[in-house]
């Protein structure tokens, strides 16, 4: 299913709030999508202005749509840090997926809301699974 596929998909559940469509669309959206996902780019897939999605989602989330974003960018990262089984990625090449340039970049963002840094979350999750 591609993404406007999805977005159709959840557009037309009437039971769902606009925040909820952005958020499931969000979860929906694969590693490599997160990286290119900015709210313009939502405003334009659900056909909305940008500044009415952000006032909808800040009054459903209590933050804007980019700071969600950025927040489940790390939260994935963080989950694909932790595999237990199957081969782990490169911090490098993790942080080029999510939609960071440098790798410094990502693990600054990483630590600001995750108080440890993106090693040594690797290192404490090679300790547990050995």
């Amino acid at each position: 299913m591609t993404r406007k596929e999805r977005a159709a998909a959840i557009m037309a559940d009437p039971g769902i709030s606009p925040a909820q469509k952005v958020l499931s669309y969000i979860i929906c959206s694969s590693t490599d999508q997160l990286g290119t996902l900015t709210a313009e780019k939502l405003a334009k897939l659900f056909e909305t202005p940008v500044d009415t999605l952000n006032s909808i989602f800040m009054k459903e989330q209590k933050r804007s749509i980019d700071q969600y974003i950025l927040f489940y960018k790390m939260h994935t990262a963080y989950c694909l840090m932790n595999k237990s089984k199957g081969k782990r990625p490169k911090l490098s090449v993790l942080s080029k997926r999510l939609g960071f340039k440098k790798y410094a970049a990502f693990a600054y963002r990483f630590k600001k809301y995750i108080p440890i840094t993106p090693r040594q979350i690797i290192r404490i999750s090679r300790e547990w699974n050995n």
